[in-house]
Parts: C-alpha cells; structure tokens; sequence
C-alpha cells in the first residue's frame, strides 16, 4: 500500500518524454481514482507512476526498501 509522504525509488517507466532514471527517488503526494500516484520527483518532476506501466519501491521509515511489481494495485490513506 503506497500512503502520502511514502518516499519511492523509480524502477522504470515507460514515458518517453521523461527525465527521469531509475534510482530517481520522491515523495507521494496522492493516489487518483485510476490508480495512478502522483509523485513530487525529488529531480523537480511531477510525473505520476501508473500501476501495470511503471515499476517502482517503496521506502519504509526504516530505510528498507519493498519492491513493488507492476501489478500492484496502489491505495491510500488520506
């Protein structure tokens, strides 16, 4: 489950108008009812990661990270 304020670690993605790489980290700002989470990029970026598209990790509080898959489905607490 990806909440506001996760911090997540870009994988891929399959924009190809982006800037950005993998190992680009930022910050959760909201989830949209498609799913989609939208991302404050840490690089200035706003590009949302959409589940089934794009692969990204989630850090946890600790440091640790937990790789998501590309069918993994997003939620949000808000």
């Amino acid at each position: 489950m990806v909440e506001r304020r996760d911090r997540v670690r870009l994988i891929s993605t399959t924009d190809p108008y982006t800037n950005l790489v993998p190992g680009n980290l930022g910050t959760v700002d909201r989830v949209d009812d498609l799913g989609t989470i939208h991302v404050h990029w840490d690089q200035g970026s706003r590009l949302g990661l959409v589940p089934g598209e794009d692969e990204w990790a989630t850090r946890m509080p600790n440091g640790s990270v937990i790789p998501v898959g590309r069918s993994h489905k997003p939620s949000i607490k808000v």
